[in-house]
């Protein structure tokens, strides 16, 4: 049986760790092995999610740390010794940015036939960042390494192969997220989660998932919010989600008049949740506000929900949902368009519905982990069978 080692940056709540999580508890006719590094003091374990899959897990502490020679020689040196133990035939890493570096590395020093990566998001976009550039440089030199690269969308292989010539076409493949959808029903337990929130029958809730992290523009989603509440008194707003920098977002929020230590506070921060579809039946509006994002497994489990979108049009965006049919794309960091576009849908219930409705089917279709799950097979049975 071939051996499969998966590489995760952290075992932390953050979008590839679900995408990594099935493909090791689905992928029949392969062992694996998945190795991360431990979670930072702010960040919520995400442990449970593979040993409730019944995956086994290794972590590996100074992975995906500050970066620091002493760590990085660590982790190379751990992983090393890993590699070694287990003798993978398929090295398949979810890693991101230079967190994921020196596992990549490692693995590259100890000539696994088979060597994949998958992007679920890149920062690329920076020209003027001497960190960005230094990062372009070693993922450029990786991926000719590599045996295979997968985007996560169209819209990323077009950026990986053309833009920031990271990657080479005919090894860069498309395979979109899978996720468990079927745990996702708008309507299951949503009056007795709103009631746990104080949410009142007519308050309109918008709602949030993000790691509190400076890419994914918490302040432009505050900032809209503060606006709206001007002239819909009656909105409320979920952020839900932790990281560094959630003393800074209250801090902000409460500049805005819109947070406070009160129950009925307009934003409510709940940290992480970790079985998100206990909490999105309560939302009315979902949105995200990011800079940058490879394909976000938020807005397909939002939709698989029956929740409309409202977010901004980058990356991967806007090939995981349809532009007035399933929600609303607005331009990055624009306020006013924000707010524009959850008050139409705040004050239109039929067209909360549609979309909501359009999303379920849509998020169905094209993102259970079936399909994810079949697509990574053929790639691994075919680039097996070059290496024999």
């Amino acid at each position: 049986m071939p051996r499969v080692l998966r590489l995760i940056n952290r075992f932390c709540m953050e979008g590839p760790i679900y995408n990594a999580a099935y493909l090791a508890r689905h992928m029949d006719g392969y062992e694996t092995l998945v190795v991360g590094g431990s979670p930072l003091k702010h960040e919520t374990s995400s442990a449970s999610v593979f040993t409730n899959l019944g995956v086994n897990i290794f972590e590996i502490p100074e992975m995906g740390k500050a970066i620091s020679p002493l760590n990085d020689w660590r982790t190379i040196q751990k992983m090393k010794q890993v590699i070694r133990d287990f003798k993978p035939d398929i090295v398949h890493s979810h890693c991101f940015s230079m967190d994921g570096i020196p596992a990549r590395i490692a693995a590259t020093q100890e000539h696994i036939p088979v060597k994949i990566h998958t992007f679920h998001g890149h920062v690329f976009s920076n020209a003027f960042d001497l960190k960005t550039q230094i990062l372009k440089r070693i993922e450029q030199r990786l991926s000719q390494k590599w045996e295979a690269i997968i985007a996560i969308s169209p819209s990323q292989k077009i950026e990986l192969v053309e833009t920031y010539k990271i990657s080479e076409e005919e090894k860069t493949h498309v395979i979109p997220l899978g996720i468990d959808l079927n745990r996702f029903n708008k309507t299951q337990n949503r009056k007795s989660i709103r009631n746990n929130y104080g949410f009142a029958d007519d308050e309109i809730v918008v709602g949030i998932v993000a790691r509190l992290s400076p890419v994914k523009n918490h302040r432009l989603f505050i900032d809209a919010i503060a606006e709206l509440k001007l002239n819909q008194p009656n909105i409320r707003a979920l952020i839900i989600g932790d990281g560094a920098l959630k003393d800074e977002l209250i801090q902000y929020a409460r500049q805005k008049n819109v947070y406070s230590d009160k129950s009925n506070s307009t934003i409510l921060f709940t940290s992480w949740i970790n079985h998100i579809e206990e909490i999105l039946p309560a939302l009315d509006v979902f949105a995200l506000t990011s800079h940058s994002e490879g394909t976000p497994v938020s807005i397909i489990e939002a939709q698989a929900s029956g929740l409309p979108i409202v977010a901004a049009d980058v990356g991967g965006v806007k090939d995981c949902m349809v532009h007035n049919h399933t929600g609303f794309l607005v331009p990055p960091s624009d306020v006013k368009a924000l707010c524009e576009v959850i008050e139409t849908l705040i004050n239109s219930p039929e067209q909360r519905i549609a979309f909501g409705q359009n999303g379920h089917h849509y998020a169905h279709a094209n993102f259970h982990y079936l399909h994810l799950v079949s697509r990574v097979k053929r790639l691994y049975a075919s680039l097996l069978q070059t290496t024999v």
